[in-house]
């Protein structure tokens, strides 16, 4: 089921066919699911499917009112994991790869919608504004050497790259001049 939504909801979406509100119910509900095998196939779904889709609208892909609509449809639940991998960052259920999709995604996919509401999303929530940062005595949750050291499946490796790539695009500038950062 994974592998034909990843396929063929990019394909909707980029025909700019909506996807309807209670399927978007239906993954964001999965997203959240308490069981953690079942959560992490949502999530890594839902990034599969941004991952299909242009993160820049070009003049053959542009970024469609459907792709819109569905981002900020599903934009719970990439909140919903960051609070979770937030709240329990080393012993998370589900592992980290929940918040490496919601990184990759956010941080990348979406950066360039043109969504005042994605963008607006984005800049308030604090655990992607303190991404590779050490808040107190909490690191980030991101560039934590205790979490990215127990990746054990290459799905978590693959987003963890992801969620890399997006955060040194977005942070460049800061890490240059950051030594704490570096």
């Amino acid at each position: 089921m994974s592998l034909a939504l990843s396929t063929h909801v990019p394909a909707v979406l980029l025909s700019n066919t909506p996807i309807p509100s209670a399927q978007i119910a239906t993954l964001v509900k999965g997203m959240a699911e308490t069981k953690p095998p079942l959560r992490r196939i949502h999530n890594q779904t839902v990034g599969n499917i941004f991952w299909a889709l242009p993160s820049l609208a070009t003049d053959s892909q542009p970024i469609t009112e459907a792709m819109k609509s569905f981002a900020e449809g599903v934009l719970p639940g990439f909140e919903g994991a960051l609070k979770t991998i937030t709240a329990n960052t080393l012993n998370s259920p589900a592992g980290p790869l929940e918040g490496y999709v919601a990184v990759s995604i956010l941080k990348g996919r979406l950066q360039n919608y043109g969504s005042s509401k994605l963008d607006n999303a984005i800049m308030a929530n604090q655990t992607l504004q303190g991404l590779g940062m050490t808040i107190g005595a909490k690191p980030n949750f991101f560039l934590l050497d205790k979490l990215y050291k127990k990746i054990s499946t290459k799905e978590e490796g693959v987003w963890f790259v992801h969620a890399l790539e997006s955060f040194l695009k977005v942070y460049e500038q800061r890490i240059v001049k950051d030594e704490s950062v570096r």
